[in-house]
């Protein structure tokens, strides 16, 4: 499933986080009025069900991108990536109902994963339903194509594009398409580069697209000269335009699109080579 990331005073909430506190507090409200107060109270008792809901989580998601992980075993711990599965947290509250006795105690269980499943699907829909594609009409991106010489770091600026092209074309491709807003003084955005640029060189299916957002072009490729980075799609939003149009308050961003030129989200916050793989192939409709 594809969650957007909600930006709540600069910092990047998972809409999946977001899903899970208000399912808790319209299921503790709805429970009450059926009359279920005592059952409720005896859920106290069985607090770990949060802990090992997040821990299925995070190891059912690493479960099913496994040969991604596999050879990056440090991102496994990296949870600001957001790679969790869903499926794989209501796992232990199935189990917890599975083994409780009192049939009162397993019609709230029940009753909680409905709420939550309705919850899902009502946001899964409005997201469904939002047209954001009209946000990248006239954005006007400044080409800062670079080539790597065995001495140095050229570039090539000399023409502005439209963002709906590069789109367009890469949809004529058949590629996915990623995003990335940034800027060199982001210490996130700075450590996400690496992963970026290995995903880039490994996937043929998807193109990386960074925009940088309101930097100097000499700032730029003093960034790149100095972390020996290259990438074949680079962009300058002058204007900060990319941050506008989309509501976003915090860098990194990054923007996905499937290979059908369908918009899937964003995600704010650092991302870990693991977790891109796994959204790229996501991204992927045949």
């Amino acid at each position: 499933m594809n969650w957007y990331t909600v930006t709540i005073l600069g910092v990047g909430f998972p809409t999946l986080l977001l899903v899970l506190v208000a399912s808790c507090i319209i299921f503790e409200r709805l429970a009450r009025a059926l009359g279920y107060k005592q059952e409720l109270n005896a859920l106290g008792h069985d607090t770990w069900l949060l802990l090992f809901g997040f821990l299925f989580a995070r190891f059912g998601f690493i479960l099913q991108n496994w040969s991604y992980y596999a050879n990056s075993p440090i991102d496994i711990i990296n949870i600001r990536d957001q790679g969790f599965s869903i499926t794989a947290a209501l796992v232990p509250i199935f189990i917890w109902i599975a083994f409780k006795k009192r049939g009162n105690v397993r019609k709230i269980g029940i009753l909680f994963i409905f709420v939550l499943s309705s919850v899902i699907g009502i946001v899964k829909w409005g997201q469904s339903t939002t047209q954001f594609e009209r946000l990248f009409e006239q954005i006007d991106l400044k080409s800062f194509r670079m080539t790597r010489t065995d001495t140095e770091l050229k570039t090539d600026h000399s023409k502005t594009v439209l963002l709906t092209a590069l789109l367009e074309d890469a949809k004529e491709k058949n590629k996915a398409v990623i995003i990335n807003l940034w800027a060199s003084w982001c210490p996130p955005c700075r450590r996400e580069m690496p992963a970026l640029q290995m995903v880039q060189s490994t996937r043929d299916d998807a193109v990386i697209i960074l925009i940088n957002q309101q930097e100097s072009e000499e700032t730029i490729i003093h960034f790149f000269k100095e972390n020996n980075l290259v990438f074949s799609h680079v962009y300058l939003d002058t204007q900060g335009s990319m941050m506008n149009n989309n509501f976003l308050h915090a860098l990194p961003s990054t923007l996905y699109i499937d290979n059908q030129g369908n918009w899937q989200g964003i995600h704010t916050g650092e991302l870990t080579q693991s977790a891109l793989h796994a959204k790229i192939d996501s991204l992927i409709v045949q």
